[in-house]
């Protein structure tokens, strides 16, 4: 800078001493800047196999673990933890048990003990814990794919699997039943969705009765072979009261997965809804 300082002030002096030359016309307007857009998120690079061949694997898969999961028993835990102004824990509801199947292929769950509770501003009643219980984890059985615009975002690392991710978004909303909208990680051998992230939305809420929580995280794990069964959920939400603002967090774990005997199993099957075949 110091060298090129000096050469700047004698071109400056100079072109102040010179004679003003004649009014020249009017000057030609700049062409205007070529503007490149840049996209906010880059294009994914195509996949090694055509989208819709992922998307039709990934339903297959799902709809065969669907109907699987349902001859298992297993334990579940489900936890909400409530955390005050200053994120302090504040209270907890926890429920612990094992579901079951009797001989007519229906599911309970029988609890270990009553439900224990300490929260302090969140009230779970017995349609919230049934809501949470029963939080379809299965979303996208291939008789659903018609129903949802599926987006290819790209492969995407996932613990020490490698996953294509897709955004899910309904086509349509309805009154009569709710639709997955988010995202899900589908591992690219075994074509399973190992992980999910999103709500179940309608057309019209419930003003009456706000969903305690909305949006899940849900984990899979290999469960023998090829079976990616869920294993972990997770959301979080801010509960507004009278008594200020509250954090709540929710976790269910699933767990010891075992085969139900086999008089059960056929049960199950029995009891099973034939599958819905699109109408032509």
């Amino acid at each position: 800078m110091p060298r090129i300082l000096p050469w700047l002030v004698v071109l400056l002096l100079a072109a102040a001493a010179t004679p003003q030359q004649s009014k020249p016309g009017p000057l030609k307007p700049p062409e205007p800047p070529k503007v490149m857009r840049v996209p906010r998120t880059p294009a994914p690079e195509p996949p090694p196999i055509p989208a819709e061949e992922i998307i039709r694997r990934f339903a297959e898969k799902e709809t065969a673990l669907r109907d699987q999961q349902q001859e298992f028993s297993f334990r579940v835990s489900l936890r909400v933890q409530e955390f005050d102004e200053a994120d302090q824990p504040a209270g907890v509801y926890e429920l612990v048990g094992r579901l079951l199947v009797n001989e007519r292929g229906e599911r309970s769950i029988r609890l270990d003990a009553e439900p224990k509770s300490t929260l302090q501003r969140a009230t779970l009643s017995l349609e919230d814990v049934q809501e949470l219980l029963t939080l379809p984890l299965f979303p996208l059985p291939a008789g659903e794919i018609e129903h949802y615009e599926i987006t290819y975002l790209g492969q995407r690392p996932l613990d020490e699997l490698t996953t294509f991710s897709f955004r899910v978004q309904p086509k349509q909303l309805s009154r009569q039943r709710r639709f997955f909208d988010g995202v899900v990680w589908v591992d690219d051998r075994d074509f399973a969705i190992v992980r999910w992230h999103g709500e179940y939305v309608a057309e019209a809420e419930d003003p009456g009765r706000p969903a305690l929580f909305r949006r899940f995280e849900v984990y899979r794990e290999n469960v023998g072979e090829t079976l990616w069964f869920p294993t972990f959920v997770r959301s979080e939400e801010w509960l507004k009261s009278e008594a200020g603002e509250a954090r709540l967090r929710l976790t269910v774990r699933y767990t010891d997965y075992t085969p139900l005997p086999e008089p059960l199993r056929e049960a199950v099957r029995q009891a099973r809804p034939a599958a819905v075949r699109p109408q032509s």
